[in-house]
């Protein structure tokens, strides 16, 4: 088998069972895999699945779209320690992925809160935006006031709204 025919292979079975894999069987790795194993498998992962290989090919490239989708997801949750915990005691219970609300309930510092972190004014003040966007549905202010305030700063906080934006996203199709 050639590896043009290994890749075409390997985007068909993930293609088709993405929703029966869990992150860990998305990248092909064990639970016990270092954080450096999952660098490495995402990096291995976004090579074959990342959309931009696919622009002449505009089914493909949505489904590419939504496997890379998942595999940012995974990575998110894999090589974050807290959010790998969460999801690895919903794996045990039978989930194949952490929704927004268990990847980014925070108790406290300790447990990796989200609420914890404070962000710079302007930051603060787009992520305001953003989320009164999400609230009234209005998802492209809330992606974009998101964007924004993510160039301002780095910060959990930041990493539970993009996935809200995102389970909203999902809803709405």
């Amino acid at each position: 088998m050639s590896a043009t025919d290994d890749h075409e292979a390997q985007f068909e079975l993930v293609r088709e069972q993405l929703d029966e894999l869990d992150y860990y069987a998305l990248f092909a790795l064990p639970s016990a895999a270092s954080q450096e194993d999952v660098r490495e498998a995402f990096h291995r992962f976004a090579l074959l699945f990342h959309p931009d290989r696919y622009v002449d090919e505009p089914e493909r490239q949505a489904h590419a779209l939504r496997v890379f989708k998942r595999g940012s997801e995974a990575y998110r949750v894999l090589s974050n320690q807290v959010l790998r915990a969460r999801f690895d005691k919903a794996r045990a219970s039978g989930a194949t992925r952490l929704s927004a609300d268990e990847m980014f309930a925070g108790a406290d510092a300790s447990t990796g809160a989200v609420a914890e972190v404070p962000l710079p004014a302007v930051a603060q003040a787009l992520y305001d935006k953003a989320v009164q966007a999400l609230e009234r549905g209005d998802l492209a202010g809330a992606k974009m006031h998101a964007m924004l305030a993510r160039a301002k700063a780095s910060a959990p906080k930041l990493d539970a709204l993009d996935a809200k934006i995102a389970e909203a996203s999902r809803k709405k199709r």
